[in-house]
């Protein structure tokens, strides 16, 4: 019954709507990253969603578990503790499976990456001066916009 409830978390709460990997349901854990007086209500609708995620979902939802982790670690940890909260270590388990996932998988991307410049590199053996430093430039550029 609070004033501040995102109408999209109510829709889920209450079964009129699924757990999607759209921005509409992904609203509803913008406000995870601080601290607030719904969080509670929140965590429970994110844990709620990584115990049924799979595929797309599933995928989505680590990266936001580990923006959650990192910005606010004391209204997880507060969750991980929680004994009242019975679905905690389905949650806390399954949470961890996807924030794993996630890590892995920005290895991944990072060792792709890694592989695209050597290889372009190594291609552009044969470059002029310019060309060379104009490739250097782009992934510099590349690199930058990763941070």
């Amino acid at each position: 019954e609070h004033d501040s409830i995102n109408e999209v978390a109510l829709q889920y709460y209450i079964g009129k709507k699924e757990a999607s990997p759209d921005k509409d349901f992904f609203s509803i854990f913008s406000s995870l990253a601080q601290t607030s007086q719904l969080n509670p209500f929140y965590i429970h609708l994110l844990n709620k969603a990584v115990v049924n995620a799979d595929g797309v979902l599933a995928e989505e939802l680590g990266g936001v578990l580990v923006n959650f982790i990192e910005k606010n670690p004391n209204d997880f940890t507060q969750m991980l503790l929680d004994t009242t909260y019975i679905g905690r270590m389905e949650a806390a388990r399954d949470a961890a499976f996807l924030v794993a996932h996630q890590i892995q998988k920005e290895q991944a991307d990072k060792e792709t990456e890694e592989k695209l410049v050597i290889r372009s590199m190594l291609a552009c053996a044969e470059c002029s001066g310019d060309q060379k430093a104009a490739l250097k430039y782009f992934f510099e550029m590349l690199a930058a916009m990763k941070d």
